[in-house]
């Protein structure tokens, strides 16, 4: 019988995530000599394939034959790892598309509400100290503040993780937290890449790209903490326009006009955002959070990335103008960036085929 290997992803549900889980399957389906299957929970009556997931024509199903001959690929919610403790000979693997998803998942799923608040007073002191000064200290958010909490714990007890022998990083982010927090844990990376939809608009549109844009600020509204309002109500001359609810085409239409792209989340894993902006002609501007703190991750100059003080505002205002008058100088610094975005395809298959010669060993 043929091996298989399974990657698991949640049924009819499109984000991020999945897409990158279902274009690893998609190239493990390509070049691997495996039988590849998405694994997809909860079972459903309806179709469990995405809109978005029928151009990959994979194979799928709601059962997984529990045997050592076997691979099951896991995303790192703690949901998700939970569930793969109940397959007891299939060997597992953990795809860290998220840092802060698994810290966040296993926060709420672990504690109740009481214990949660009680866990959470130390954060609402600091917040609460930091807004009195102006964030003059910088931004804390929950997610920093979990991340803070959870290294006073060694992840090699946790028995969600340790019934996984391999973990694949998407991120150098996720590496290099995965290597730290879980010592000789066999780590590697495989980042992922841009939707075809929008590479395909890209070449469309290139030439025109230049052509088009204006002095406007896009940015992340829907991964954004407060410091991105304070850059918005600095200086009320400069057009910013948030990402949020639009479609691919309308989130593109957007990019393509914009020069400047904000990204102040948190930077769970390697984000889309920044490389989707960059594919159209942005420039970024990010904080060191999270995956933007690694020049692997969000290969831009430091000149690009900015602690979030209200001591910088002055620094981000500065730049957006230099970048509104100085257009096509600015966004030459901003090609080993994209570069690397279009080289995306050939690196990650690349980062399989090694991939597929460490499971030749396990």
């Amino acid at each position: 019988m043929k091996k298989t290997i399974y990657l698991m992803a949640p049924s009819n549900f499109f984000t991020g995530g999945p897409l990158s889980t279902h274009q690893l399957a998609s190239i493990l389906n390509k070049y691997s000599k495996y039988d590849v299957k998405i694994f997809y929970s909860p079972k459903t009556k309806i179709n469990p394939v995405h809109k978005e997931f029928k151009e990959f024509k994979l194979s799928h199903t709601f059962d997984i034959i529990d045997n050592k001959k076997n691979f099951l690929i896991i995303p790192e919610h703690y949901s998700s790892l939970v569930e793969a403790l109940r397959f007891k000979k299939i060997k597992k693997i953990i795809y860290w598309l998220s840092v802060d998803n698994y810290i966040n998942s296993k926060f709420r799923h672990e504690n109740s509400k009481i214990i949660r608040a009680f866990i959470k007073i130390p954060y609402f002191l600091i917040y609460l100290f930091n807004k009195i000064t102006f964030f003059y200290f910088g931004i804390l958010t929950l997610k920093d503040y979990l991340k803070i909490y959870y290294n006073f714990f060694n992840f090699k007890y946790f028995k969600e993780l340790k019934q996984c022998k391999i973990h694949i990083a998407q991120s150098s982010y996720a590496l290099n937290y995965v290597k730290n927090k879980l010592i000789n844990a066999k780590v590697i990376l495989i980042e992922d890449q841009q939707r075809e939809l929008y590479k395909k608009i890209y070449k469309k549109k290139i030439k025109l790209i230049p052509k088009l844009k204006e002095n406007i600020v896009s940015y992340n509204a829907t991964k954004s903490n407060e410091f991105i309002f304070s850059i918005i109500n600095y200086d009320k001359n400069i057009k910013f326009v948030p990402i949020r609810g639009l479609t691919a085409v309308q989130m593109t239409n957007l990019l393509i006009k914009s020069k400047i792209y904000l990204d102040f989340g948190y930077h769970p894993g390697k984000d889309r955002g920044p490389r989707e902006a960059i594919l159209f002609g942005n420039c970024v501007i990010t904080n060191l959070k999270g995956s933007a703190y690694f020049y692997n991750d969000v290969p831009i100059s430091k000149d690009f990335k900015f602690y979030e003080s209200h001591r910088n505002l002055i620094n981000i205002n500065k730049l957006i103008y230099s970048v509104f008058y100085n257009y096509p100088r600015y966004f030459m610094k901003m090609n080993k960036y994209k570069n690397k975005i279009l080289n995306e395809n050939n690196v990650e298959i690349k980062q399989v085929k090694k991939f597929l010669q460490l499971l030749n060993f396990i």
